[in-house]
């Protein structure tokens, strides 16, 4: 199985929790390769515990580490969290959304243009992350937003 390089969560809630849960289970990425950022020190201590991976509340320091960063806080965080990351995203960055009812469009206008073509919205459809179905949406739409 091909394995991730880097994957960063933004936010350590339930959902983040699953798909770390389901990544690490899977082996598509080694605990060593997954940093989530979390601003309570409680649960961030707790997902370091259990599941082995990296903490921190440094925007920057998460970016520099992940090549894939899941956007993983509740809807209403959308426009505080994209501007806080926006500075560090760069062009290899994938960005993924699990934020429930932020659309593709709203999250492209909250980017940076050029930052725009590699991000996509993961729509959950029933489950958890290891028995979830889902569809992931982007890129044409990143693109016309972009032009």
């Amino acid at each position: 199985m091909n394995s991730l390089a880097s994957i960063g969560f933004i936010g350590g809630g339930q959902m983040a929790e699953a798909m770390i849960r389901g990544i690490l289970a899977s082996g598509l990425a080694s605990p060593a390769k997954v940093v989530v950022a979390e601003p309570n020190p409680s649960r961030c201590d707790m997902l370091s515990r259990q599941y082995a991976v990296a903490c921190t509340a440094d925007p920057q320091a998460l970016c520099s580490r992940c090549q894939v960063i899941v956007l993983a806080v509740k809807p209403q965080m959308a426009t505080t969290v994209l501007s806080a990351y926006s500075p560090y995203l760069e062009e290899h960055h994938l960005v993924i959304s699990i934020m429930a009812g932020v659309t593709l469009a709203a999250l492209a206008q909250l980017l940076p243009n050029e930052r725009r073509t590699r991000v996509f919205a993961w729509y959950n459809l029933a489950g958890s992350f290891t028995t979830a179905l889902g569809a992931l949406g982007g890129g044409w739409l990143a693109q016309a937003l972009q032009a």
